[in-house]
């Protein structure tokens, strides 16, 4: 039987009885008063809840609450399930309540309760219940250390469940509370231990929504009483209490998550001693686990085989949420993949909200999901976004572009692209505060075939540029690494981005993993950008102190970024070369940055007079034959060369064009015949050879190509496309030409 308005106000007055009961009865000031605001998104079991009009001000002033998104207000997956196993309050239990749980029969359980709230007696019952959230906070200043902590408890079992709390603090906008902050710190270990498991879930759930975060031996407290009894607890108990804690940006500690994930386990595999109500139980925990950052497979494993079997009855945002988690947790489970893959195109996109279908197709990516089913759901979905594009926030449309390049590399739609592209122009500058959306996005673009429209996409990093650079002191190391990476993929250099991130970087070297080191210095090889002070000798140390990690594709970075910015050292470019192997399974990429390196090594161990170390056979006996193929095969003439040699026949100078020089190292566009027999090259650098936005700065292969040359005795003169077109005539080029040739000739 459930819980009629006659007895909301019961269980309200009884509520504020056990409140008062807890404190001395002293004039106290309030910290809190709640204001009415209108729900986002009204349902008819909503209401707009507000303290009394006859209550004093707060300390902190208006703490505005939306109680539609809480109690029903939003047809999402969370409020559905929030609604599902929390409604139905029964009698009995409510008069279950005792001393120490202080208020199971909680305002959160009235308000989701299943009674109408059209009537205007009802309304009134549910703003007369929640009088009792503003009695518990108001009595912190006067409370003394043992009393707080039956207030957090009385707090937190206001609330049926972690998930109450979270849609409440979301609603609830930014508060400032450092007023009960400074009282929670009167809290002792002593007194938190000493709880039983409920309570001390209750005290947790309290933290969380006073967004206070507790100290490394509070959290050992709270976590101590359910850690003892966790045996006991309910499954949906568990799945509060990681909920909780993941709310607080806390770990409770491997030996206990692990423990709860055992149980986990049998629960769902079994369901022996625990009775599993709701499979979205198990989606809120694997949520929780991801946002925490613990991974068991024993438990994701049987998580997903448990979803599988009621995929067909999980709402769109579980689907969404569990694919989140399973990537964020980077746990790979292909059945599951492949069966929420087919239920997702059974479903057909348009049934999915946009922040779903977002969130969808970028975890699929994220976990390189690339079968063909998920090719194909990208596909339609990607097309179903064009259609409602204007539905679509910029986050959306990054997640979107960024999933689509990933999973259609090489086979994307250019003209779908452009169109979710141009969408974003007009509102990137939504993703302010979204590191992780910008980095996306940037990467996106420079996989993508997005040439046809140059300016849209210097627009966009642009804008990317200017919110990175504003917030790049809050983004985490990894984040920036990845931002310099795809910023020298794109060829779009930024002075004061790339000395920002590196300077941040720099103060966070501890904090940077080798993938991360590689990373940054193959952006600042290939953009040219060398790290100020002491960075690049304490990441290089650090490299070669976890050198048995690296890769060979990262040796190879790492020795060509590190001669790029002439800091490759014969000691340092022989110890890393050991990582090779036998060299069979090197791809040419790698080798052309190997052979490069050893290049530019040589040139300048020779300035130096000392002997110049050498890729160690048999890997070398491999490379450069393969480099020097890759040379010879590499013959074009584009319309810029065919207008400088047309100029250079008209001044009557010989030449050859495209020459092979140096044992085929090299290939010159034009190697000038004088008869003195002076090694004069002409090189005719495009625009890909140069950053694609102003002032066009030379890249890394570019002054690799440049310093060879020149180290091997040539008088080279380079002529940019850009300068050349920006000369209005033949006639003016004719004379460029000539004053460029007298520097030689």
């Amino acid at each position: 039987m459930l819980i009629r308005v006659s007895a909301l106000r019961k269980l309200s007055r009884r509520t504020q009885g056990l409140s008062d009961s807890l404190t001395a009865v002293n004039p106290v000031v309030p910290l809190l008063q709640f204001a009415p605001i209108a729900s986002s998104a009204p349902c008819p079991s909503s209401s707009s809840v507000g303290h009394s009009q006859g209550s004093p001000a707060g300390l902190f002033g208006q703490f505005k609450f939306n109680w539609g998104a809480f109690g029903g207000g939003s047809p999402s997956a969370e409020h559905a399930h929030c609604s599902s196993i929390n409604d139905t309050l029964n009698v009995n239990e409510a008069k279950a309540i005792n001393a120490e749980d202080v208020s199971t029969a909680s305002v959160a359980n009235v308000v989701s309760a299943e009674v109408a709230v059209n009537d205007e007696g009802q309304d009134e019952a549910f703003k007369e219940s929640l009088q009792g959230v503003f009695g518990v906070v108001d009595k912190f200043p006067s409370a003394s250390e043992k009393s707080i902590v039956h207030l957090l408890i009385e707090l937190g079992s206001l609330f049926p469940s972690s998930l109450a709390v979270l849609h409440f603090t979301r609603s609830s906008g930014k508060v400032e509370l450092h007023g009960v902050h400074s009282h929670l710190k009167k809290l002792q270990t002593g007194f938190v231990g000493q709880v039983s498991a409920k309570s001390g879930l209750n005290i947790i759930k309290a933290m969380a929504l006073l967004r206070y975060k507790p100290t490394d031996g509070m959290v050992e407290a709270v976590c101590g009483p359910i850690e003892k009894e966790v045996t006991t607890l309910e499954f949906s108990s568990l799945v509060d209490f990681v909920q909780a804690m993941a709310m607080l940006e806390r770990s409770p500690g491997k030996a206990l998550l692990d423990t709860i994930c055992e149980i986990a386990v049998d629960t769902v595999q079994k369901s022996l001693k625990r009775n599993l109500k709701e499979p979205e139980e198990v989606v809120h925990l694997i949520d929780a686990f991801a946002a925490i950052g613990h991974v068991h497979e024993g438990f994701l494993n049987a998580a997903g085989d448990c979803l599988r079997d009621r995929i067909k009855v999980l709402p769109e945002e579980s689907l969404a949420k569990t694919l989140k988690g399973f990537a964020r947790l980077n746990f790979y489970h292909e059945q599951f993949l492949d069966d929420i893959v087919q239920e997702c195109i059974a479903r057909q996109p348009k049934s999915f909200t946009p922040s779903q279908l977002a969130t969808i197709l970028h975890s699929l990516s994220e976990l390189r999901h690339d079968e063909i089913m998920s090719e194909i759901f990208v596909d339609v979905s990607a097309q179903c976004a064009v259609r409602r594009i204007d539905n679509f926030s910029a986050g959306e449309v990054a997640d979107l572009i960024w999933a689509y390049t990933r999973l259609f590399r090489y086979h994307s739609d250019v003209k779908m692209l452009d169109t979710l592209t141009r969408s974003l122009v007009g509102k990137v500058h939504q993703l302010k505060g979204s590191p992780d959306q910008l980095v996306n996005l940037v990467e996106a673009v420079t996989d993508s075939d997005l040439g046809a429209c140059p300016e849209q996409t210097k627009s966009i990093l642009s804008s990317v540029e200017d919110m990175t650079c504003a917030d790049i002191a809050n983004m985490s190391p990894a984040n920036i690494a990845r931002m310099l990476l795809a910023f020298s993929k794109a060829r779009h250099y930024s002075g004061r981005l790339f000395s920002g991130g590196l300077k941040v970087l720099a103060d966070a070297e501890n904090h940077l993993e080798s993938q991360e080191i590689v990373r940054v210095l193959h952006s600042c090889g290939a953009m040219v950008h060398a790290p100020e002070g002491n960075s690049l000798d304490e990441w290089v140390s650090k490299i070669l102190a976890n050198e048995k990690q690296l890769t060979t594709s990262q040796v190879s970075r790492i020795v060509w970024s590190l001669a790029i910015l002439d800091s490759l050292e014969p000691e340092t470019f022989e110890r890393l070369c050991e990582r090779l192997g036998d060299g069979s399974v090197v791809q040419v990429p790698d080798i052309k940055r190997l052979v490069l390196a050893e290049m530019l090594l040589d040139i300048k161990c020779q300035s130096k007079g000392v002997a110049s170390p050498r890729i160690p056979e048999p890997m070398r006996s491999y490379m450069v034959p393969a480099w020097r193929e890759r040379v010879y095969l590499s013959h074009s003439i584009s319309s810029f060369q065919q207008e400088v040699g047309r100029l250079l026949m008209k001044l009557s100078i010989p030449f050859e064009l495209e020459k092979l020089i140096e044992e085929g190292d090299c290939r010159i566009d034009f190697d000038l015949t004088t008869k003195d027999h002076a090694k004069i090259a002409i090189e005719c650098d495009g625009p890909r050879r140069f950053s694609a936005n102003s002032p066009f700065k030379p890249l890394g292969d570019t002054i690799a190509s440049r310093r060879i040359l020149e180290g091997r005795g040539w008088n080279l003169l380079s002529i940019s496309k850009h300068d050349w077109c920006n000369l209005s005539s033949m006639g003016a080029k004719e004379v460029h030409l000539r004053k460029m040739l007298r520097k030689v000739l």
